[in-house]
């Protein structure tokens, strides 16, 4: 059986070795489409999401451009018109925002796009599903996010505060003895590693994102801000429900773990514009403690990441926040 599997891998390695490259310059050269959401994309009913078909590297403009989800167009099944736009000279893109399904269900999109003699396509499936609770509804939730909380760092807890013997554990954490246990893959898009922000993102919207990103797909344009969005948590709760929201965290709030609950971004990095995401109202938690003061903070202030005069602290309180940060400001003062 070994030997099988020598000589497999064996050819394996050479039609890697021997693709023709020709071949590969041909089938780029003939373009591709994609679509966002992505393939196997899950989604509560009513859950708001941006749709977009993306045809690139085209020889040259569509001459026919058909897209259907379960036999309707966009148009009908969203109930508004989309947007057509040349990110590039060798792309077309159609893009509806903020929209919905709001019945449970199996959805199939399909993409023909004509380009002279040949026809690009691509399929995908979306899962619509409804929320049946089971049994009496909790009133409040609170999620607790472990950020890089893997398998391995529980075993390594365990070993550390229980100790073992003779290859058994001497006790277990009290996470162990939960009722209820489930264990997620965190791979995302782009990369079978995760990072917090992709990682998170899954946790806050119930959808992979790529590396660095989160509440968004992928697209072609260059803007980190403008990635097909998909609702969050946050969002969804206070949109549907009208529940109060909070993010506590021990980092800076604009990290990407809290972030990821409330932000659209396809980089983590972006601070500024992710902590003033958070002043849209949709976006914005009712409660919010944790670090990250060098991004309220304005330009001319000692210790501000902002390249802008813009004091956020002043921004919320006047959308009724109570400023910590300002109440210590004010003591030091007077303690001079």
């Amino acid at each position: 059986m070994s030997k099988h599997l020598i000589v497999a891998l064996v050819l394996g390695m050479l039609a890697l070795f021997f693709i023709n490259p020709t071949t590969l310059g041909a089938q780029a050269s003939a373009g591709s489409v994609s679509i966002a959401p992505i393939d196997r994309a899950k989604f509560l009913a009513g859950q708001r999401f941006d749709f977009r078909v993306e045809a690139t590297n085209l020889a040259a403009k569509p001459s026919a451009w058909d897209v259907t989800i379960n036999g309707k167009t966009p148009d009908v099944l969203f109930g508004k018109p989309g947007t057509m736009t040349n990110t590039t000279d060798k792309s077309q893109e159609q893009t509806y925002r903020d929209v919905a399904i709001t019945e449970a269900g199996r959805y199939t999109v399909t993409a023909k796009i004509t380009v002279g003699a040949g026809t690009l396509t691509k399929t995908v499936v979306y899962e619509v599903v409804e929320a049946k609770p089971i049994g009496k509804q909790a009133k409040n939730v609170i999620l607790f996010v472990g950020d890089g909380l893997s398998l391995p760092m529980r075993t390594a807890a365990r070993v550390l505060s229980r100790g073992m013997t003779e290859g058994k554990f001497n006790g277990m954490l009290e996470m162990d003895d939960m009722d209820y246990y489930a264990a997620v893959t965190t791979s995302g898009i782009d990369s079978i590693v995760t990072d917090s922000a992709n990682a998170a993102s899954a946790y806050a919207t119930g959808n992979k994102a790529a590396v660095n990103a989160m509440g968004s797909f992928p697209d072609n344009t260059a803007s980190a801000f403008d990635d097909p969005r998909v609702e969050t948590i946050i969002e969804l709760v206070k949109r549907t429900r009208g529940m109060s929201t909070g993010i506590v965290t021990t980092s800076e709030i604009q990290d990407a773990t809290p972030a990821a609950m409330f932000a659209h971004t396809r980089r983590r990095s972006e601070y500024v514009n992710i902590m003033d995401q958070m002043l849209n109202a949709p976006q914005r938690p009712d409660v919010i403690l944790g670090g990250g003061s060098a991004t309220f903070l304005a330009k001319s202030t000692p210790g501000s990441r902002r390249t802008d005069e813009r004091d956020l602290f002043k921004e919320f309180e006047t959308q009724g926040y109570k400023s910590d940060h300002a109440h210590r400001t004010q003591e030091r003062r007077r303690a001079r």
